[in-house]
């Protein structure tokens, strides 16, 4: 059981972050988008090491945590469970990490955290366009449209959904199944 839980949760995660990321930079090098050498490449990159290294501490506790104890010896026991707390602490920090990675790469996660930070302490002042962007549920007419309409909006383009349609009656709300009153 402890190698197959190594594997679900180490090799298989990590394996996908890779893979995904590795994706992300291909296929942005390809549009001649980014450079090898770009922030965005070395983040990726990074997220991937901190994620490997932060968790390898724990799967290597699991593997030794499935070791039995013969002897019956309480010290072997406080034993596993204080390297049990560290890696596990070890490995949540790679949860803390991730937001640094991106704080310290991307100037423009800095920016948009920044203009958040401050839409919190001083909202409608100097961030008009985050203000812009709370207010952007409403259509053209500025009446209210919901997040569902929006999103159904985006993925069906259908025509029936348009400004001419089901949006200027804010009444109705458009669902998966069609619409629905008063929702």
């Amino acid at each position: 059981m402890g190698m197959f839980s190594v594997i679900i949760n180490y090799i298989l995660p990590f394996g996908l972050v890779l893979l995904l990321n590795s994706t992300v930079i291909y296929r942005l090098c390809q549009r001649g988008m980014v450079e090898l050498t770009s922030s965005i490449t070395v983040m990726l990159t990074l997220v991937c090491l901190v994620h490997l290294f932060c968790t390898l501490p724990f799967q290597c506790w699991w593997i030794y945590y499935e070791i039995p104890d013969r002897t019956g010896n309480c010290t072997w026991l406080k034993t596993k469970l204080i390297w049990r707390t560290i890696t596990f602490t070890i490995r949540n920090i790679n949860y803390m990490a991730n937001f640094f990675l991106y704080s310290c790469s991307s100037k423009f996660f800095r920016d948009e955290l920044k203009g958040l930070i401050f839409l919190c302490l001083l909202p409608h002042e100097k961030y008009q366009n985050y203000h812009y962007r709370r207010q952007s549920l409403y259509d053209n007419l500025q009446q209210r449209v919901s997040l569902t309409q929006l999103v159904m909006r985006r993925l069906s383009r259908a025509t029936e959904l348009t400004n001419a349609g089901m949006i200027n009656n804010p009444s109705i709300a458009v669902s998966p199944n069609g619409p629905i009153g008063n929702v």
